[in-house]
Parts: structure tokens; sequence; C-alpha cells
């Protein structure tokens, strides 16, 4: 097999890119899923944007995911830090970042999971230290995925 066929066979896999459409209320010291209800694109219909929020493909195989969640506070305090669950259990987390020139703190990461394509989700959840709401703009918390290697 050559490597474009290789290629072209793996570009079929499934992908999404989903984001959080309007504010969510993130209470303190709670680790909160993430509602990422809209969708950009879903090839393969595996993200729930309605009721889990989770991505539950089902082809087995390896999955590159990147996620980003954007606090709306202005306040030098408060920080943030997203992360990805596999099956409900701890999996990665992302940086968190705060920049004076925009004044909204955020946490932005990636990471590669394999997933057994028939019970294993993935979901994005945040952490923060005070009661706050997602920035409301669409874009500013979001989580994309796709296939990168069958099992």
């Amino acid at each position: 097999m050559t490597a474009a066929v290789t290629l072209a066979a793996m570009g079929n896999g499934p992908a999404f890119s989903a984001y959080r459409a309007g504010g969510q209320l993130i209470s303190a010291n709670t680790l909160t899923k993430i509602q990422l209800n809209t969708k950009n694109f879903d090839t393969a219909s595996a993200y729930d944007n309605t009721t889990n929020y989770r991505f539950t493909p089902l082809v087995a195989g390896y999955y590159q995911f990147s996620f980003g969640v954007m606090i709306a506070s202005v306040d030098p305090t408060v920080w943030v830090y997203s992360q990805i669950r596999k099956n409900n259990g701890d999996y990665s987390r992302g940086a968190s970042t705060f920049s004076a020139s925009s004044n909204y703190p955020s946490s932005m990461g990636s990471c590669l999971i394999y997933l057994n394509g028939s019970t294993d989700y993935v979901e994005l959840s945040v952490y923060t230290n005070t009661t706050v709401g997602l920035y409301d703009a669409n874009l500013g918390t979001f989580m994309t995925g796709a296939l990168v290697r069958g099992a």
C-alpha cells in the first residue's frame, strides 16, 4: 500500500469540531462538564451536542484532540484549567494562561487518546477557583477531534 492510499483511507475517519454558544455558569472549585452545544462539523455523527456533550466514535483508533476554555472575568486572581476526560476519568489537562491585553483567563491543550470504537467517550471539563461564566463568544470554548490512526 502506498503512502497516498494510506493517507486517503485515514482521511475518511471520524472528525468533529464543537464549541459553546452562549454562556455557562461554572461553580467554584468544582470540575464541571462543558456543554459544547454547537457543531462546526461532525463527519460521523459521533459528537452529541444536545444531551451528553461527548464524543463517542464507532471506529477504534488513536484520536488527536485540541481543546480550550475561556472564562469571562477581568479579575487577575481568577485561574482556570481545562481538562479532557475519557470515560469520566481524568486524562489530559490544558495549560492555563492569563492575558492582560484581553483580560480573559483561558486554558488550552491537546492530546492523543486511544478510543475502542464502542464504549469509550471523551468530554471537556473545566475547573476554576471562583464562580464565573464562560466567555460568551462563539469559539472561545471548544473541542476538536479526529482519527489519526486506526487500531
